[in-house]
């Protein structure tokens, strides 16, 4: 999961603001946009960290299935009188597509079997966390212009007269 966390003024004033008008609409035209405007933000790693993850290579069954398991999603909480909405970027283990992901972000340490041969190390390559890093800069942009904008369209769906 990515947390941005930014100690600029101006930036805690403009979300007071956000929050504040967005306790002023209907949860449920918040919770749309506000899911929309978080998806956006994982949507915004989504390339670079499935090129960034490595592909097996050879012939046969289980080529690229790491990058296909590569999923965004979007999630609306509320807690008390606060609300708001995380946008994640995850290895899928649906169908057992991404169950090795840790194996590849974590690495392994030298291992041996009961005989004492050796069975190799396997090293961290980290792509989720160089992807959070790198891209942690550009998600905060679009996650603020996204959630401007979904306020303002929630307050114009607010406004619609309905038939």
């Amino acid at each position: 999961m990515l947390k941005i966390t930014v100690d600029t003024a101006d930036f805690h004033r403009q979300i007071q603001e956000l929050q504040a008008g967005f306790t002023q609409i209907p949860q449920k035209l918040a919770k749309k946009y506000l899911k929309a405007a978080a998806r956006d933000g994982a949507k915004v790693m989504l390339n670079p960290l499935k090129s960034i993850t490595p592909k097996r290579s050879g012939k046969g069954k289980g080529q690229g299935n790491l990058r296909r398991s590569i999923k965004t999603a979007a999630k609306f909480y509320q807690k008390g009188s606060e609300a708001g909405a995380v946008g994640v970027i995850f290895y899928s283990r649906k169908n057992n597509l991404g169950n090795h992901s840790w194996i590849l972000e974590s690495g392994t340490k030298q291992r041996q079997n009961k005989k004492g041969a050796n069975r190799g190390v396997g090293p961290a390559i980290h792509m989720m966390s160089r992807t959070r890093i790198s891209y942690a800069s550009q998600v905060q942009g679009v996650v603020e212009k996204r959630t401007a904008e979904a306020l303002k369209n929630a307050i114009k769906d607010t406004i619609k007269p309905r038939y």
